[in-house]
């Protein structure tokens, strides 16, 4: 995250996200719902972070084959769901509850 400085007519780096945890291939999008930020990577990976800690909850492979190029969050009918794309081809949409867990074995609905 950056902070504008008007004084210095500048920008500052306040924080990050990933450390040890960073995707191994490049960020392609970036979203947040629900007091978490997620994020997709070229190699199809979706990951899942706390908001005030910036700490990595989840991670999974939405994507097999192709970059994540879209995250959105929804809620309806009492039902909370991330919805992903890809450049497989493919839309995936998880339960957010289990995807703000740690579960490396997480499938889509």
């Amino acid at each position: 995250a950056w902070k504008y400085n008007p004084q210095a007519n500048s920008w500052a780096l306040i924080g990050s996200y990933g450390g040890q945890q960073s995707h191994d291939s490049g960020v392609t999008v970036v979203s947040s719902f629900k007091e978490k930020v997620y994020s997709g990577g070229e190699n199809g990976q979706l990951k899942v972070w706390d908001a005030v800690s910036g700490n990595q909850v989840n991670a999974v492979v939405a994507h097999n084959g192709g970059a994540v190029t879209g995250i959105t969050g929804w809620e309806a009918n009492n039902m909370s769901v991330i919805i992903s794309c890809g450049t497989d081809s493919s839309v995936k949409v998880f339960e957010l509850n289990a995807l703000g867990q740690s579960n490396p074995n997480l499938a889509p609905l």
